[in-house]
């Protein structure tokens, strides 16, 4: 008989029923009837020997590259400690804001010089015309470069890729780095 391999046990099946006969909702019962069973599905998770959670939606491992640019990103962790001025608050204590919110433009800064050049609290459009008119005249760094490498060979084997950034400079600069260059229009 099926119920021995049913996912729900007896007492499950009592809880549900009450849940749907019954003319008012209680959500606390629901929550604790289902809690058990999601808590449990996860990415190795097998009903009858087949995965719950397909294999091609299993989250991929990142591809770490070291873009080989030491001197480069030295030079910027120096000029970070130079510039990272331990400014105090009127309790008397570290604003580690302000530490972190630098320690953020360095990391874009290591993507690419051209951040220098924008002002904070830039439009989409202003970072747009910044990374356009700029990026061919600024070197690449390495992490540019191996950025480009890498999204040629995921192009190349007609592999599908999600470019993700908290910020819409980064963002904006991978977009263009692998999208081909727009036409000039007369």
């Amino acid at each position: 008989m099926q119920r021995e391999r049913a996912k729900w046990t007896p007492k499950e099946r009592e809880v549900l029923r009450q849940l749907f006969e019954g003319k008012k909702w209680d959500i606390l019962a629901f929550r604790t009837l289902i809690t058990p069973f999601y808590l449990r599905r996860d990415i190795s998770s097998r009903w009858y020997g087949k995965w719950i959670i397909p294999r091609i939606r299993v989250r991929p491992k990142p591809k770490i590259c070291d873009p080989q640019d030491y001197e480069f990103e030295r030079d910027l962790t120096r000029a970070f400690h130079q510039s990272t001025l331990f400014k105090r608050g009127r309790d008397g204590l570290v604003m580690l804001n302000d530490i972190k919110f630098r320690a953020d433009e360095v990391r874009k800064m290591a993507w690419s010089t051209i951040f220098q050049s924008i002002k904070r609290g830039s439009k989409q459009a202003e970072i747009e015309k910044a990374i356009t008119e700029q990026y061919p005249k600024v070197r690449e760094t390495g992490r540019l470069q191996a950025l480009k490498k890498d999204l040629c060979d995921i192009v190349g084997k007609g592999e599908r890729y999600i470019i993700c950034s908290s910020s819409i400079f980064l963002m904006t600069l991978a977009l263009y780095v692998c999208s081909p260059p727009k036409p000039a229009y007369s």
